[in-house]
């Protein structure tokens, strides 16, 4: 975003997420409206900007009503592996979600689905990381109905987990990472899964198309539980597959290097200095 009185040279990032919570999201009024008046004020107004990914360029472009040409794409970088990645998918007794739970990232949905497949893979959990963003909060009641149906504490839920290297083990130990976004600029959990050996499963569309180049399962329709849970069995059923995307990750996510998104972010500022 950017004040209203700013005149001087900006940078400013802009992404299509803001723009869906201000329109569909479940924000109180006050923030909608900032986003809404002080994003576009952005978009009209702003030196340069830069977006996530280039289909994230294709819709700030579209939805801002921006000129493609003044939108730089800068991806994020990722903390990549210190040590090569081992892994034995048959020891894998979780599938994982992660990420503060918006309406928008499926919780819900992830939550139905594993209660439709529970019973053909009876030694298999889910754990949920992530604040409960619904409005009002669903998570709690929803996880204490699922696990009463099916007789034991098959889903977990954490808030928080503190220590990022705790996080990184948890990631590294489930069989898939579940991160079903109906937007995102980016989508950073998924990736940050794939660099520590474990299979994503995403949406369908162009963005994750871009990223991870069939290197991920997919679910076309995100809000149905019984297209996710047939996408989950077939992922937890294709061995072959999670570890072809296991093999493959390194290269995938050696696009999303810091190293490189400083450099493209000094080089930007030195166009930004330059520009009268």
């Amino acid at each position: 975003m950017l004040p209203a009185f700013f005149l001087g040279k900006s940078l400013v990032v802009l992404t299509n997420d803001i723009y869906y919570e201000y329109k569909t999201g479940n924000l109180p009024l006050r923030y909608k409206l900032g986003y809404l008046l002080f994003s576009n004020w952005a978009a009209k107004r702003a030196t340069k900007i830069t977006t996530f990914t280039e289909t994230a360029k294709k819709e700030v472009s579209q939805i801002f009503k921006i000129p493609p040409e003044r939108i730089m794409v800068n991806y994020l970088g990722i903390d990549q592996p210190n040590k090569p990645i081992t892994y034995n998918l048959k020891l894998r007794t979780y599938l994982l979600y992660a990420g503060q739970a918006f309406p928008r990232r499926r919780a819900k949905e992830t939550i139905q689905a594993f209660e439709i497949l529970a019973d053909k893979f009876p030694d298999l959990k889910l754990v949920l990381v992530g604040q409960d963003k619904y409005n009002p909060p669903i998570l709690k009641n929803l996880i204490k109905e699922t696990n009463q149906k099916l007789g034991g504490k098959r889903v977990m839920h954490y808030d928080y987990i503190e220590k990022d290297e705790d996080l990184k083990s948890l990631i590294a130990g489930a069989k898939l990472f579940i991160y079903l976004s109906t937007s995102e600029a980016m989508g950073l959990p998924p990736l940050e899964a794939l660099a520590l050996g474990t299979p994503p499963l995403v949406k369908n569309n162009d963005l994750n198309k871009e990223i991870y180049e069939g290197n991920a399962f997919f679910v076309q329709d995100e809000t149905d539980p019984q297209q996710m849970a047939s996408a989950i069995e077939q992922a937890l059923n294709n061995r072959e597959k999670s570890e072809e995307i296991i093999r493959n990750g390194p290269r995938i996510t050696s696009k999303f290097n810091w190293e490189k998104h400083t450099e493209k972010l000094i080089q930007i500022f030195k166009e930004l200095c330059s520009t009268r």
